[in-house]
C-alpha cells in the first residue's frame, strides 16, 4: 500500500528566484550569525546574510579588492560620525536560563559513552509509547468532513495498512503526514484509537488531499524501545576520562549547564543588540558602503538573468512581480539596514576593545565543526570560510559583552 510520506517543500528553481531576494535581504538581528566581521579587519565589508547556501558564498564580493573611489571598509571610517548609539550598557533583560534534569544528563550519556552499547527491548502490552520508539500498526484512514471528490467517512487511496503482518515505524522519522506520529506517541501497546490529521496544501504525493482533514484509525500491535545499560564505574573507567560514574555525571552536568548559559547569554544579547538597533540614530549613511551592499545583490542577479537568457530588468519583473524601480528601492532600504546594523556592530568594537584572538578562532571553528556534524575545523573553514567563521564568533562575542553588561530582570 501506498504510504502517507510528510510532503517536501517545493524547491523548484522558480520559486527559488522568486523569493530570494527576500531571503537574501530580511535581516535577523537575532540568527544572521554569518554576517558581521572584525572591526580590526580590513575585509569587514564582505556582508553575507547565509553561508547555507553554496551560491550566495561563492558569489560573495569582496569589495576590499576594490581600489577606486570611496573607501568600502568600515574600519576608514569615524562611525560615530554617521551613527549615535543609544546607552547600549544596563539594557533591561531576562536571562532565560534552561533547566538541566538528571533526563537530560542520562540522554546525553546514552547518546554519547553508551551509544554503541544499546538494544531493543520488546515493550509489554499497556506500555505508554514513547517518542523515538518502533511501534508496529495496522491503520485505517477516512475523509474527516466533506471536500471536492470525497464524502465524508470515506477511505481514502493509501490511507490503509490493513496487512496481518502489520507496518513498522520508527516515531519521528517524519515519514507520515504530520500529525501521524505525534499522535500515536501517549498512547499504549495493544491500544486502538482515533488520530486526525489535515494534509497540506502543497502535498505532493496526491494533490487531491491537499487541505483534506482525515481521521485514522490505528492499532498498535506491538513496541520496541532501545535501552541502555546502567552507567557502571567500571564502563566509565573503560569507555571515558572518568573514574566513576558520579564523577561522570557531575561532570556532564556542568557541561549542559554551561551550554545553556552560553545559548541564554547569546539569546540576551541578541534581544539587547536588536534594542540597540530599534534605539540609534543614523545620521547619514557612508553611501559607498550602502552601494557595496546593492551590488552584491546586483551582480548575483546579474548572473541568474543571464543564465535565463533575461536582461536583468526582465530577471526582476518576472521572478519579482515588481517593477525594477520598485525593486531598487526596495534593494536600496535593505542595503541601508545592513549597514545600519554593521555600523552598530563595529562601533561597539571599536569602542569596548572587543576583538577575536587566534586560541578563540581555533577553538570556536572546532565547535562551528561538531555542531555541525563535521569531522573537523578544517571541514568547517573549507564549507563557510575562515572570514565567515570569524564574523559569528565576533558577533557571539559583542552578544555575550552587551548580555554581560545588560540590567537583568527576574524571570
Amino acid at each position: 500500500m501506498k504510504k502517507l510520506h510528510k510532503a517536501p517543500h517545493n524547491h523548484n528553481t522558480t520559486s527559488i528566484l522568486r523569493y530570494f531576494l527576500f531571503f537574501m535581504l530580511s535581516l535577523s538581528l537575532i540568527l544572521s550569525l554569518f554576517t558581521l566581521t572584525s572591526c580590526k579587519n580590513d575585509s569587514d565589508n564582505k556582508d553575507s546574510t547565509s553561508t547555507d547556501t553554496q551560491t550566495e558564498t561563492e558569489t560573495e564580493t569582496d569589495t576590499e579588492k576594490e581600489t577606486d573611489g570611496p573607501s568600502t571598509s568600515y574600519s576608514d571610517y569615524n562611525l560615530s560620525d554617521y551613527i549615535k548609539l543609544c546607552d547600549y550598557i544596563g539594557v533591561p533583560g531576562k536571562l532565560d536560563l534552561d533547566e538541566i534534569s538528571e533526563d537530560d544528563v542520562t540522554a546525553y550519556i546514552n547518546s554519547t559513552i553508551l551509544s554503541d552499547l544499546s538494544y531493543e527491548i520488546d515493550l509489554e502490552p499497556g506500555t505508554v509509547i514513547l517518542p523515538g520508539d518502533k511501534v508496529n500498526i495496522n491503520y485505517y484512514g477516512y475523509i474527516n468532513g466533506n471536500f471536492d471528490g470525497f464524502e465524508d467517512g470515506e477511505q481514502f487511496e493509501g490511507g490503509t495498512y490493513s496487512l496481518k503482518k502489520g507496518y513498522n515505524l520508527k516515531l519521528g522519522t517524519g515519514e507520515f503526514v504530520e500529525g501521524f506520529e505525534e499522535g500515536i506517541v501517549g498512547h499504549t501497546v495493544g491500544e486502538t484509537f482515533d488520530v486526525y490529521c489535515t494534509f497540506p496544501r502543497d502535498y505532493e504525493a496526491n494533490e487531491k488531499l491537499r487541505g483534506v482533514s482525515v481521521v485514522y484509525k490505528i492499532t498498535v500491535n506491538s513496541a520496541e524501545r532501545i535501552a541502555y545499560p546502567e552507567l557502571t564505574d567500571e564502563i566509565c573507567a573503560q569507555r571515558s576520562e572518568y573514574k566513576t560514574a558520579d564523577e561522570c555525571r557531575a561532570a556532564i552536568r556542568a557541561k549542559l549547564e554551561e551550554e545553556a548559559l552560553y545559548r541564554a547569554t547569546q539569546s540576551l544579547g541578541a534581544e539587547i543588540f536588536k534594542y540597540v538597533y530599534e534605539n540609534s540614530t543614523v545620521i547619514s549613511y557612508p553611501e559607498a558602503l550602502v552601494e557595496a551592499e546593492d551590488r552584491k545583490v546586483i551582480s548575483l542577479y546579474k548572473i541568474y538573468a543571464e543564465n535565463g537568457d533575461m536582461t536583468l530588468d526582465e530577471f526582476i519583473e518576472y521572478y519579482h512581480e515588481m517593477s525594477p524601480d520598485e525593486f531598487y528601492k526596495l534593494l536600496r532600504e535593505q542595503s541601508e539596514n545592513i549597514v545600519r546594523r554593521n555600523m552598530i556592530f563595529h562601533l561597539i568594537c571599536e569602542l569596548e576593545g572587543i576583538e577575536l584572538t587566534e586560541a578563540e578562532y581555533k577553538a570556536g571553528a572546532e565547535r562551528i565543526a561538531k555542531e555541525n556534524e563535521m569531522e573537523s575545523a578544517e571541514d568547517a573553514i573549507s564549507r563557510y570560510g575562515e572570514e565567515a567563521i570569524r564574523k559569528q564568533l565576533l558577533f557571539e562575542k559583542v552578544y555575550t559583552f552587551l548580555a554581560e553588561n545588560a540590567s537583568l530582570t527576574a524571570a
